[in-house]
């Protein structure tokens, strides 16, 4: 049973009469399998990125063949990568808790969580250990920490957005449905420019020559996307009460 399956689950025990516990247990089950998996995806990422670093180091013409930090960093990033998931997906539910109508109070309750305790979590190690790593003079650990965000959180992005478009187009319901994808699209959409704008600061990218003109019968820039907000506008308005 994956997670929007429950939240919609817990949302309709919550809202008949004397489905406050289910809907609370349901919710809590839900927000332990987002947390379990977040855990599993940084386990998996903290092993490949140790284990490519600890080789790496061997090779006589390798820029970290000094660093004495490599284990540290990585725990540290992993760190800061799990919490910052965390708060990002806790951000969701406060997100889409407001776009549905402010009436799912089990999803408001573990949003709030997530956000507050990956904030916090984030914050401790991001000011209290990173500094005192070699981060600056070796910066490959973060590098790939960057990269790995901008990964996840851009393929989860482009996911939102076909699921947005392909639950107006089916007339899917907004509290329920398109509601989630809108607030997926959002958050993840933001933290998958930031983190991808920051990858590409370090990889010292360079802005792409401006067009003199758009191609003949190329549609404006901005056009997918207004249409795309009308259509979510449209979808808000006709949403059942």
């Amino acid at each position: 049973m994956n997670e929007e399956m429950m939240k919609e689950m817990a949302e309709e025990a919550g809202r008949r009469g004397g489905g406050g516990d289910m809907a609370a247990a349901m919710a809590a089950q839900a927000a332990q399998q987002v947390t379990l998996g977040i855990l599993a995806a940084v386990v998996l990422w903290a092993a490949a990125v140790y284990f490519y670093l600890f080789w790496d180091r061997r090779r006589d013409d390798s820029k970290n063949k000094d660093d004495g930090q490599v284990g540290l960093k990585v725990i540290i990033y992993s760190f800061l990568l799990f919490t910052l998931v965390l708060g990002a997906q806790g951000l969701n539910d406060v997100l889409q808790f407001l776009l549905a109508g402010a009436k799912n109070t089990p999803q408001i309750k573990t949003g709030l969580a997530n956000l507050l305790a990956g904030g916090a979590l984030f914050a401790a190690a991001w000011f209290m250990l990173l500094p005192r790593t070699n981060a600056k003079d070796y910066p490959q650990t973060e590098r790939y920490a960057i990269g790995a965000v901008a990964l996840g959180a851009g393929l989860t992005t482009f996911a939102a957005f076909n699921g947005l478009l392909t639950s107006l187009f089916t007339g899917a319901n907004w509290k329920l449905t398109s509601s989630g994808h809108f607030a997926h699209l959002i958050v993840w959409g933001a933290l998958a420019f930031l983190a991808l704008f920051r990858l590409g600061q370090m990889s010292n990218w360079t802005a792409p020559a401006r067009m003199s003109s758009m191609p003949p019968g190329f549609p404006p820039a901005g056009a997918l996307v207004w249409g795309t907000a009308l259509a979510v506008l449209v979808s808000w308005a006709r949403s059942d009460d």
